[in-house]
């Protein structure tokens, strides 16, 4: 049994067992496991989760009144929002809106993708006014939509976001392929990409995204549906080191000549030199 059930429903079942978990369980859990991200660009960020299961009613009693956020600085404050946000308990992100005080920063928006809530996305972005300025913001959102991998909230993204805001064939796809959400990627091939400019040096991103990520099935479906354009490339071997991070050896050895030797991307010292350093921070065992 989890301790905020222990906490918020067993402990309080009678007396008798009040008194035997008296000295335990007097902490309330809030916060998960922080979800540490990896994107198809090899950059890692973490995304506040909230616990579960999440203490709806016990947060509302405490945190659904102004006092005691007043006693903390803006980070928490904009921490505890990010939670709520992730919690799936209306009622409790409605509490934190109320008082927390702070802009509402892409964290929260981050944290209610990856919980896969729809509901909380479309509060937080359509109702409170999300701020989404930032260039580095405009690419965490769709990183962080794509490694979810939800389709009802891709489908609100794609809906509700400017194209070259949510960079589609580029940060968002990509990260759909790395993840693996290979049902996902076909919806968005076969809906999305047909109102994108069809810009050749984009194909060779999303095979190299699932090499990188290890979806060895997802990467020889969209390695024969798209082919490779070593243009698109600018002379550094991209996707054959994306083969070697996340791939066997086996298939690193496959995709050696047609994406690398046999079309002028490892002549240079410097072109070998990068497959190799991706291959040495691989983390298949071979």
């Amino acid at each position: 049994m989890h301790t905020n059930d222990i906490a918020t429903g067993f402990k309080l079942a009678c007396q008798e067992v009040a008194a035997a978990l008296r000295a335990q369980h007097r902490v309330i859990q809030l916060r998960g496991e922080p979800r540490t991200l990896r994107s198809a660009n090899l950059d890692t960020f973490a995304v506040a989760i909230a616990a579960h299961p999440w203490p709806g009613a016990a947060f509302v009693a405490h945190w659904g009144r102004p006092e005691p956020w007043r006693a903390l600085p803006r980070w928490p404050r904009h921490r505890l929002l990010c939670l709520a946000a992730s919690s799936r308990h209306p009622p409790s992100l409605e509490a934190a809106l109320a008082h927390c005080g702070t802009a509402i920063e892409t964290d929260a928006l981050e944290s209610a993708i990856i919980a896969h809530d729809l509901a909380a996305c479309r509060w937080l972005f359509e109702t409170e006014g999300c701020d989404w300025k930032p260039e580095w913001q405009r690419e965490r959102i769709p990183a962080v939509a794509g490694l979810a991998g939800s389709v009802p909230v891709c489908r609100w993204l794609w809906e509700t976001v400017p194209q070259h805001e949510l960079n589609v064939a580029g940060m968002f796809l990509s990260n759909l392929c790395y993840a693996g959400h290979s049902g996902v990627v076909e919806w968005v091939l076969e809906e999305v990409t047909g109102g994108l400019p069809h810009n050749r040096n984009n194909y060779s991103f999303w095979p190299a995204a699932a090499a990188a990520g290890g979806r060895l099935e997802l990467l020889q479906q969209l390695a024969s549906r798209f082919p490779f354009d070593p243009e698109g490339q600018n002379g550094v071997p991209v996707a054959l080191a994306d083969v070697a991070y996340g791939c066997p050896l086996a298939v690193l050895q496959r995709y050696y000549d047609p994406w690398g030797a046999a079309v002028g991307l490892l002549e240079k010292a410097g072109q070998k030199l990068h497959v190799l350093l991706c291959a040495a921070a691989s983390p298949t065992p071979d």
